[in-house]
């Protein structure tokens, strides 16, 4: 995997997740504080936060694993 594909991979889910953060963010502001939508917002968009975090890691440790392959076998070539 080439940084450019790591880039085209995670820009190409950005907007949905920016998206989903947003509409949730504007969602949970009309809530009162006394509703309980407003937890089960605010559970949610944990939720989506961390799955992003463990999204961008695994992809990120994809591509040192990758690029590390690479370099150890442009090392033997010599």
């Amino acid at each position: 995997m080439c940084e450019q594909e790591l880039e085209r991979t995670q820009s190409g889910r950005y907007p949905s997740y920016y998206l989903a953060l947003r509409v949730g963010r504007e969602l949970q502001g009309l809530c009162v504080a006394s509703d309980p939508e407003k937890t089960t917002l605010t559970d949610m968009l944990d939720e989506l936060k961390q799955k992003w975090f463990i999204f961008k890691s695994a992809l990120s440790e994809k591509y040192v694993q990758t690029t590390s392959a690479v370099d150890s076998k442009k090392s033997s070539l010599k």
